[in-house]
């Protein structure tokens, strides 16, 4: 054992330091989801299962909507081929959340 004593400020300092940055997606990879969304209107749950199937990275589903929704809001040249639908849910926090759902079109199934 050492004899030091704690302090919270150093290990508070230490953490800030190490704040995580989040890790980015590599535009490559975008390029391939990109087509999939605008051309083949898949959802982002199958292009998510394609990537990983093919070896192709690793993408999740959510991170696939924030993308989209992130272009939504920047006007950007993806196809709103997801209706984004804002509910108030009263639960005891009573928090705002952001539901993002696929609208029907081309006789896409949706699980």
């Amino acid at each position: 054992m050492t004899s030091e004593t704690y302090r919270f400020e150093t290990a508070q300092e230490h953490a800030d330091s190490r704040e995580w940055k989040g890790r980015r997606v590599d535009p490559e990879i975008w390029s391939l989801v990109e087509p999939k969304i605008r051309q083949e209107q898949w959802s982002p749950q199958q292009i998510s299962r394609w990537l990983d199937k093919h070896s192709l990275g690793q993408v999740s589903h959510e991170t696939i909507y924030l993308h989209i929704y992130r272009d939504k809001q920047a006007g950007g040249p993806l196809p709103p081929i997801l209706q984004i639908l804002t509910t108030d849910f009263t639960d005891e926090h009573r928090s705002r959340k952001t539901r993002i759902q696929i609208a029907p079109c081309c006789g896409m199934a949706v699980e």
